[in-house]
């Protein structure tokens, strides 16, 4: 699954590393123009530490994550509920 050039990152990696986290408020932004009277679900593919989840429970948007890593998982679960 990993080439040999590539380095596959435990669970032991710390919150803060993850590498691609973003603002709740840029997700806000993103998330917010497509709610309203429409029911829509957002789909986050990778969830990390669930901002995207965070924002649409805030919003009361129905929200779909998916996370390989069950450490980062728990984190989401954490912070979503």
């Amino acid at each position: 699954m990993y080439g040999s050039d590539e380095k596959y990152v435990t669970k032991q990696r710390r919150f803060d590393s993850y590498i691609a986290t973003f603002p709740y408020e840029l997700v806000l932004n993103c998330v917010l123009p497509f709610t309203g009277e429409n029911n829509i679900t957002v789909l986050d593919p990778f969830m990390g530490s669930g901002t995207t989840g965070m924002v649409c429970r805030d919003l009361d948007v129905n929200f779909i994550g998916v996370e390989l890593d069950e450490c980062y998982y728990n984190i989401a679960l954490e912070n979503t509920q």
